[in-house]
């Protein structure tokens, strides 16, 4: 656990606590939000617009 999640959770026990919750069962790391904010960022997506992308693991979906 490192930056957001120890400054939000403060313990390693909470956190896990918490992504256990996640489809995923982990959080994202730096790279997977770096290549969506990437992908996003290219003329691969230049046909996206009027979206939001959420980037969690499947958390909203799931109903969180």
């Amino acid at each position: 656990m490192k930056g957001l999640g120890k400054s939000r959770f403060g313990d390693e026990a909470r956190f896990t606590e918490f992504t256990e919750r996640f489809p995923l069962k982990r959080a994202a790391s730096p790279k997977e939000i770096g290549d969506a904010m990437a992908f996003l960022a290219s003329d691969r997506s230049a046909y996206t617009s009027g979206v939001i992308y959420t980037i969690d693991g499947g958390l909203c979906a799931r109903g969180f």
